[in-house]
């Protein structure tokens, strides 16, 4: 996987995809911060089709599928709306600063009778489930089961991150429930967030 000078990626298992909606480019020296969402959607192609649909006031640079294919939808020197209403670190607007990258994920599941249930009826096993406290619950004893993330997609993730940290310089890597914490839970528990930026960001 590489970065091209236009702010593509190449390499393989890539699908790019054209999302005209967002055409600000960031400012110089931007962005220096990366954003880990989950989709909440059925699969990672319908998940990045949606994303790049014109009414739609949402969009993120990539999507990862469950098989570890990487979307792009915008080029890494455009800015995506991927962020909304958010602040961190004393800057609001993170969409000015930082690169969304969604991974196709379920999400916050209900345990039903026969499984797991996400928010679009999708139906989960034990094997695709995790019970974990979220972060951001003043409740730390309430657990609650989130779909787990593939080993395919955290390695294709961890890859993107340390060619983005490379070539842009990146010196920041948030989860959405960190810049949103009153309206946003992605990407979660199932998300080893705090050891993931912790490797990256000391190499």
């Amino acid at each position: 996987m590489k970065i091209s000078t236009q702010h593509f990626l190449t390499g393989e298992n890539i699908a790019q995809l054209n999302c005209e909606k967002n055409t600000v480019k960031f400012l110089p020296n931007l962005p220096d911060t990366l954003i880990i969402h989950y989709t909440g959607g059925r699969d990672g192609a319908s998940s990045a089709q949606y994303l790049c649909k014109k009414g739609i006031q949402a969009s993120a640079h990539v999507v990862i599928d469950r098989s570890g294919k990487i979307f792009q939808l915008v080029p890494f020197n455009t800015q995506s709306w991927h962020a909304g209403k958010s602040s961190y670190g004393g800057r609001d607007g993170l969409n000015k600063y930082s690169i969304g990258i969604e991974l196709d994920n379920a999400g916050l599941l209900v345990k039903v009778k026969n499984g797991y249930q996400s928010a679009f009826k999708g139906y989960y096993t034990e094997n695709d489930v995790i019970k974990a406290v979220h972060r951001n619950q003043k409740d730390k004893k309430k657990e609650q089961y989130w779909n787990l993330y593939t080993e395919e997609q955290m390695k294709r993730c961890y890859e993107l991150c340390e060619n983005l940290i490379a070539n842009y310089g990146i010196t920041t890597i948030l989860g959405h429930e960190e810049i949103a914490p009153c309206r946003k839970i992605d990407p979660g528990p199932a998300f080893p967030l705090d050891d993931f930026r912790n490797k990256l960001l000391k190499k």
